[in-house]
């Protein structure tokens, strides 16, 4: 009956532990620039995205079904699905909302940070 509540969960015990690995580190006012710290986090997950967003498009091509609309596969690819609501519902990949919710907090972390 909690279960609805694990996400937000999930997204305050990202930013503790970024914020805890930023506070234990050599450096802790050092501020890298915001494509510097995205590039870093989506480094380790993106690949993995990628991949699952391909092989689902030729299994759906594959099976004779329609992709989604070019601009939900544009925002897919740039992760900000979650930040349209009309476009939630016609991606792919629907488990992976989450990653888009989450950019948002990987972009504005620093800035907060700071």
């Amino acid at each position: 009956s909690w279960g609805f509540t694990w996400v937000p969960w999930f997204f305050m015990l990202s930013g503790f532990v970024l914020t805890h690995a930023r506070l234990s580190s050599k450096s802790p006012s050092a501020v890298d620039p915001i494509a510097v710290a995205l590039l870093k986090r989506t480094s380790t997950v993106y690949p993995t995205y990628a991949f699952g967003l391909v092989l689902e498009a030729a299994i759906r091509v594959r099976q004779g079904q329609r992709l989604p609309p070019t601009w939900v596969l544009l925002h897919q690819v740039s992760l900000t699905q979650a930040w349209n609501p009309f476009v939630t519902e016609l991606s792919m990949n629907l488990h992976c909302w989450f990653l888009s919710a989450i950019l948002a907090f990987w972009i504005l972390f620093n800035p907060v940070y700071a």
